[in-house]
């Protein structure tokens, strides 16, 4: 799942084959469907366990967060070792078109659970307006940080993650970005 993952990132779902995805993996093509039924159920298994880990992320950065800050900074900190080191983002946002409706809809609910839980940190329940807005500064950080690493000379920068903290932070409203 890891290589699936990687090539994924790399040239998008549809331009990766099963046998691109087993050479990766260091095995036959073929091979691959001896774990998986074809590549679309190998796209939601990395789907599922994208979700699962970034699920468990928010569990332990909400169990030793000591404010709401810190709890918004260790969510971007963790999306930035999923998307960045890990390169799931673009499996995760980029490739749903290659799912049934249902399949779609149950991966799209999955993300937008998981950024309910990042708004929930900057709305203070007051109003429909400030829900709203706290939704729309949640998507263009995670946004921002899907693009960049979808760029491969972005991908390459040295400081990528740091940089993608300050403007993820910044499109919160938490801090400027430097």
């Amino acid at each position: 799942m890891g290589a699936a993952a990687r090539l994924i990132t790399e040239r998008g779902a549809a331009s990766v084959t099963v046998e691109d995805i087993g050479e990766a993996a260091g095995i036959a093509g073929p091979s691959v469907y001896s774990h998986f039924e074809g590549k679309q159920e190998l796209l939601a298994a990395v789907l599922d366990r994208g979700n699962e880990w970034l699920w468990t992320e928010t569990t332990r950065v909400f169990t030793h967060a000591r404010s709401g800050q810190e709890a918004l900074d260790g969510l971007v900190c963790s999306y930035l070792v999923l998307a960045v080191e890990h390169g799931m983002a673009s499996v995760l946002i980029g490739d749903l078109g290659q799912f049934a409706e249902q399949d779609r809809e149950r991966f799209r609910q999955a993300q937008a659970d998981y950024l309910r839980e990042w708004s929930a940190l900057l709305y203070s329940g007051r109003s429909q307006q400030e829900e709203t807005a706290a939704r729309v500064r949640v998507n263009m950080a995670v946004m921002a940080i899907n693009h960049a690493v979808r760029v491969p000379r972005l991908r390459r920068l040295p400081e990528l993650e740091e940089t993608l903290f300050r403007i993820a932070r910044a499109a919160l409203g938490t801090t400027a970005a430097a």
